[in-house]
């Protein structure tokens, strides 16, 4: 029998809290679900674990893969899930015993397309519940952007569920190449194809924040910050407004930081900038018109050019 419901858990080493994870999952008052472990190459006692709870549950399936990240992990849950709707958790988080009953009474008709609910920050970054809790909101794609991004709830796969038909249609996955904000760069390419989207207040999943304060520092994100300015250019059919803005002055940003990180694509990146944004780049808040019509100079001029570091700083910055 399919099931409704695919929850897709990528594993890695996490042999000291996946049994609270999958454990949570199997106490749902909703049960017409299946669980995809995806084993992303675990050297501790990981896949193990995940093999006892499939022996005992046959809603459980086990998955194992080379290491290669979470977005590849997920990519093979998705190849793999039989469900209707599709959804996420991490390993070293948990949910509450309503988290697929909040999404299931959502699901009122054919036109949602997306259901997201609220989520509580556990461990020593720990915020006020009021900064946990979800929004309230049925509407179209733009108005679901606009209030996520401001609620701060955009960024996250695990408290959204997923019409697999969807992802099917416009062969929606995680793009592996990505390292950082990967779940805000999945969520955006996935609204671009959203005709009604309901958010609830209600959460049942349980997030253990991770310390950001050194896990991403100098990162090279150009080229996710520049697709995931294409997917709200997108949403918001080119007009200039708050979120469009912001996105757009991200991907500038990680443009101008390329040049300090000494890639090897520095042409390429140029070029599809240039495709992209085009002269939306001259909506770029706070940055110089010098430095804006600099993004058009051959390369070797502009490379030239970021290398004096004093005309860099008393000219452009």
């Amino acid at each position: 029998m399919t099931p409704l419901i695919s929850i897709i858990v990528p594993i890695y080493n996490a042999e000291r809290t996946i049994y609270r994870c999958v454990e949570s999952i199997q106490c749902q008052t909703f049960v017409d679900w299946e669980l995809l472990l995806i084993d992303d190459g675990s050297t501790d006692k990981s896949a193990d674990i995940c093999n006892d709870y499939a022996i005992k549950d046959k809603r459980i399936k086990v998955l194992r893969k080379k290491n290669g990240g979470v977005s590849s992990a997920r990519n093979i849950g998705l190849e793999n899930a039989k469900g209707k709707w599709i959804t996420f958790c991490d390993s070293d988080d948990f949910v509450n015993s309503d988290w697929l009953e909040i999404y299931i009474s959502s699901v009122y008709d054919n036109e949602i397309s997306m259901v997201c609910q609220g989520i509580r920050r556990i461990g020593p970054s720990f915020v006020s519940c009021e900064y946990c809790s979800g929004i309230e909101y049925i509407g179209d794609n733009r108005g679901a952007l606009e209030l996520l991004y401001e609620s701060m709830l955009l960024g996250f796969v695990w408290n959204k569920i997923f019409k697999r038909s969807i992802l099917d249609d416009y062969n929606l996955c995680f793009d592996e190449r990505f390292m950082f904000m990967e779940d805000e760069n999945f969520v955006l390419k996935y609204l671009k194809h959203c005709e009604r989207i309901a958010c609830v207040r209600r959460s049942g999943y349980n997030y253990n924040m991770s310390d950001w304060s050194n896990k991403y520092k100098n990162i090279d994100n150009y080229y996710t910050s520049l697709s995931n300015f294409e997917s709200v250019k997108y949403i918001y059919h080119n007009k200039n407004n708050k979120i469009y803005q912001n996105y757009l002055n991200m991907a500038t940003n990680a443009l101008f930081a390329s040049f300090s990180f000494k890639v090897n694509d520095m042409k390429y990146r140029l070029k599809v900038y240039r495709e992209i944004v085009g002269t939306d780049i001259f909506k770029v808040e706070g940055l110089s018109f010098f430095s804006k019509i600099l993004c058009y100079f051959p390369l070797g001029l502009v490379d030239r050019i970021f290398r004096v570091k004093d005309i860099l700083h008393k000219n452009i910055f």
